[in-house]
């Protein structure tokens, strides 16, 4: 049967990550690609903006990221605006977290913590945010706890993540975790997905979507150090990341 992923997100385009050297080729290839969707367009047009990534945000829980990752959870919960734009996802070495409890209880069909022990204080992939909703306005999605909530359009799994440690809000990247990252997405293993983000409308009667109704919500307790509910006491949020003029970049190729 199909995993996870594929059920919740699809590869975007015609070809691996990565490039051949010719990066104005490849960048006008993808300029001239002709784009079947929205949610494909969208993902051409942000899609150069990976390698230019510079700001990082920590989760807890590896299952979580993972879901975030593959389309299982299109929801990220925090306490102050991130803007629009592609961000490192970071997860922390917290074991046991909450939420990474809540991942694996909603998808038990993810690996377990320990097999996914190298995703513990590593940068593990790249999140596209496109937009930010109030709770109301995701329809009943059970990972829709607020109060703001950022809708994860699109996402890169890197190959092999990459070790730093992380930090509280928005946070840059070392210069040096940047550019591995960076080599990871030009060497062609990475593989762009758009998520599904059907699920997250109303239906035509103005009802929540199915998923949402089957699955059972559980508000969260306290945050605890390094969660993404809440920032630290007088705290602010931190800018945009600075973004690239090209980009060598190729969206993966569409599953048959």
């Amino acid at each position: 049967g199909a995993s996870a992923g594929q059920r919740s997100s699809a590869p975007c385009g015609d070809g691996a990550i990565g490039h051949g050297g010719d990066g104005a080729h490849d960048a006008q290839e993808l300029r001239h690609r002709p784009a079947t969707s929205p949610s494909l367009r969208d993902a051409m047009a942000t899609l150069g903006q990976a390698t230019g990534v510079t700001q990082a945000l920590t989760v807890q829980g590896p299952q979580q990221a993972l879901a975030m990752l593959r389309g299982l959870k299109l929801l990220e919960n925090r306490a102050w605006r991130i803007p629009r734009g592609w961000y490192a996802l970071h997860v922390g070495g917290q074991r046991g977290s909450e939420w990474g409890r809540k991942a694996a209880a909603r998808h038990p069909e993810l690996p377990t913590e320990d097999m996914l022990s190298s995703f513990h204080s590593s940068v593990v992939g790249l999140l596209f945010l496109s937009e930010q909703r109030s709770v109301e306005d995701c329809h009943g999605n059970p990972w829709a706890y607020g109060p703001i909530c950022h809708v994860v359009a699109h996402a890169i799994e890197l190959p092999t993540p990459v070790r730093t440690r992380g930090a509280p809000m928005l946070w840059a990247l070392p210069e040096r975790e940047r550019l591995l990252v960076v080599k990871q997405l030009l060497a062609g293993d990475a593989e762009l997905r758009c998520h599904d983000l059907s699920v997250l409308q109303a239906s035509r009667d103005g009802s929540a979507p199915n998923l949402a109704a089957a699955i059972a919500r559980t508000p969260p307790s306290a945050p605890t150090e390094g969660s993404e509910n809440r920032p630290p006491e007088g705290a602010a949020a931190s800018g945009s990341p600075t973004m690239p003029r090209a980009s060598a970049l190729r969206p993966a190729r569409q599953a048959a």
